[in-house]
């Protein structure tokens, strides 16, 4: 199979998180190391007929030649990728970006000709933009979500865990992270680690221990993260 993977869903579920992550674990099982290299949405270039192909080419001939002067597997993350490899079947889109799609498609086909092996990932909010030609091309195709009750409850389990919350306190920070009849999303998991918990510990710094109240006052007063929508910034 082609070595590309794509890691899809929502803003804030952890699909950069893992692709940053993952090759230490296959570093592990392997006995050697694994570089992590990353592909800018700059790539895309300025606009100039030739510059997108080019910038694309050089970023994929760079992981071939970092791979073989290593001699040790490389993961090429390309984040946002949907603003590369937006399906060319659009009626509005430029034949520029259409080049750079073709380039795309070239680049991940050509890795596998590397010395060593390099694993393509893509990053995206947005799925259903990427060309079908290089959906296809997936070996894998992960999807992401927001955490449910009991994910929600293991979370600040983990994080908490050493203030000795019970089930039911668990059970009540879980309940107010979750979806609502108002409010039809739940918080993401960098909504936990990246607010909830550092305005939790903000609470009781300096003077005090952390204790259930603060995690649930602070959980109370902040919103989650809105669903990522076609047409909308993440």
């Amino acid at each position: 199979r082609t070595p590309l993977i794509v890691f899809a869903g929502d803003v804030g579920t952890g699909k950069t998180a893992l692709a940053e992550s993952f090759g230490n674990e296959i570093a592990r099982q392997l006995g050697s190391n694994v570089h992590l290299l990353r592909v800018s949405v700059q790539t895309r270039g300025t606009g100039l007929v030739g510059e997108m192909t080019q910038l694309i080419g050089k970023a994929f001939n760079e992981a071939k030649r970092v791979a073989e002067a290593v001699n040790s597997p490389i993961v090429l993350l390309v984040d946002e990728a949907d603003t590369l490899a937006q399906s060319r079947e659009g009626s509005q889109m430029h034949h520029e970006d259409k080049a750079g799609v073709n380039a795309l498609i070239q680049g991940i086909d050509h890795v596998k000709e590397a010395h060593s092996p390099i694993l393509v990932v893509f990053c995206t909010n947005r799925m259903q933009a990427i060309d079908p030609a290089i959906m296809r091309r997936a070996a894998i195709i992960h999807e992401f979500v927001r955490p449910n009750n009991e994910i929600l409850k293991v979370l600040f389990k983990q994080y908490f865990g050493d203030l000795g919350l019970t089930d039911q306190q668990l059970s009540q920070l879980a309940d107010a992270s979750s979806p609502t009849a108002d409010r039809k999303y739940g918080f993401t998991y960098s909504d936990i680690t990246n607010r909830i918990i550092p305005a939790t510990i903000l609470r009781a710094y300096p003077d005090r221990a952390l204790d259930f109240t603060d995690i649930l006052e602070t959980i109370q007063s902040l919103q989650p993260t809105t669903p990522f929508q076609e047409g909308r910034k993440s």
